[in-house]
């Protein structure tokens, strides 16, 4: 996806994504300035971002975020067609559930308390 900063340009409408979320998906554009980032290997062999990505910006970014943020991020990366951020945002809900029990999956995909959590690495 291409970011177009001549104001004379047609606007795009994006109803389906939120403002705030727009904003990061902005900013995470930005930040790559057309360069694709590496891919992301899977399996997700580390519950720690810093280890899964090859930008600490990357990490940073996903990681200051709740889980709320990050399945709307998800969902609005999906919507404008952004898959990098999409795989990012995957591969931080893999790593909040990477080694737990179904239950502990259940829990965590639908605590309302909104805490990110993980493991350290062993």
């Amino acid at each position: 996806m291409l970011i177009v900063t001549d104001p004379s340009t047609t606007e795009i409408p994006v109803k389906k994504v939120k403002g705030d979320i727009l904003a990061l998906i902005v900013d995470y554009l930005k930040h790559h300035d057309g360069k694709v980032p590496a891919e992301i290997a899977k399996p997700i062999r580390s519950v720690k971002m810093e280890k899964i990505v090859e930008d600490k910006w990357d990490a940073d970014f996903i990681n200051n975020m709740s889980k709320k943020v990050i399945f709307q991020v998800i969902l609005g990366a999906n919507y404008m067609d952004v898959p990098s951020l999409l795989h990012l945002g995957c591969a931080k809900i893999a790593t909040l559930i990477k080694g737990k029990s179904p239950d502990e999956i259940k829990q965590i995909l639908s605590d309302d308390s909104d805490k990110v959590e993980t493991k350290t690495d062993a």
